[in-house]
């Protein structure tokens, strides 16, 4: 339907409308459109992360990141493998 913006469950699509631009404006000014399509992957994990914990306070955010940290490692060899 032309205009519905919200189905009758509760649904809507700006949530991924609003993820969307936060990505591209990131993609954008921080990084100059200079992301490699082997990384996409890296920076759409690092865009999410900043869209699902942009009502976090600092301390909060900081906390998510250490503990995540102790989970996963990049080696620099992966990093810039081709």
């Amino acid at each position: 339907n032309r205009g519905l913006y919200i189905n009758e469950d509760g649904f809507s699509s700006n949530p991924i409308e609003n993820f969307w631009s936060h990505f591209k404006r990131g993609w954008i000014s921080t990084y100059s459109g200079r992301i490699q399509p082997k990384h996409l992957g890296k920076y759409a994990d690092e865009f999410a992360f900043k869209y699902n914990h942009r009502k976090s306070d600092l301390s909060g955010k900081i906390v998510t990141i250490i503990k995540g940290a102790f989970d996963k490692r990049l080696k620099y060899e992966t990093l810039i493998a081709k």
